[in-house]
């Protein structure tokens, strides 16, 4: 019986000696040769989605809240210079962006200019920091064909000869008071998008 099993532990060396020019593996006790993985060529694996923290994608949709306020009551407050601006305006805009608002309703009122209908917005938020001073970067393509100046008296343009349509937008948010608000916003009218 220990000649069978030298023998049949020997015969089991041989196998491994032989196949392991094929990259297999295997052991006097276990004769089964394992394969390598092929090496051919196959399509690569797309890589995992990266998880989004939850406190970055709840500032971000809160961000883009206060964005579409702040130009929600700006279209509304530029329908009607006139009249006093939109409360919400304040609300949604802080420092420069508030002032420059307040600035270009003084003179549309002054000149008798108001505009009409509304503009495309398509923004992207970027660069959000949280902290104790939380920040956000907000580009956008503002669309302005259906949004443009009238002369209130006559109801003709009051728009800039050669105006790009789509202009680059960019603007700043800051969490500031207990919300997110838009504290800087550059419309660049001499470029387009």
């Amino acid at each position: 019986m220990t000649t069978k099993r030298r023998s049949s532990r020997w015969s089991g060396a041989v196998a491994c000696i032989a196949t392991a020019s094929l990259l297999a593996a295997c052991t006097p006790e276990d004769p089964v040769p394992t394969t390598a993985p092929p090496t051919q060529t196959t399509r690569p694996t797309p890589s995992a989605t990266p998880s989004v923290d939850p406190a970055v994608a709840e500032a971000e949709a809160a961000i883009l809240q206060a964005y579409q306020g702040y130009w929600a009551a700006k279209v509304a407050s530029f329908a009607n210079p006139a009249q006093p601006q939109d409360p919400n305006l304040a609300h949604f805009a802080i420092d420069t962006a508030l002032a420059e608002a307040q600035s270009t309703l003084f003179s549309m009122h002054s000149n008798g200019i108001a505009f009409v209908g509304a503009p495309q917005l398509s923004p992207v938020v970027s660069n959000i920091e949280l902290g104790e001073e939380s920040t956000a970067e907000i580009n956008d393509c503002v669309d302005v064909t259906d949004w443009q100046p009238v002369y209130t008296a006559t109801g003709d343009s009051a728009a800039a000869p050669d105006q790009a349509l789509r202009v680059p937008t960019e603007s700043t948010a800051h969490f500031y008071d207990g919300r997110w608000t838009i504290r800087t916003s550059v419309v660049h009218r001499d470029a387009t998008c």
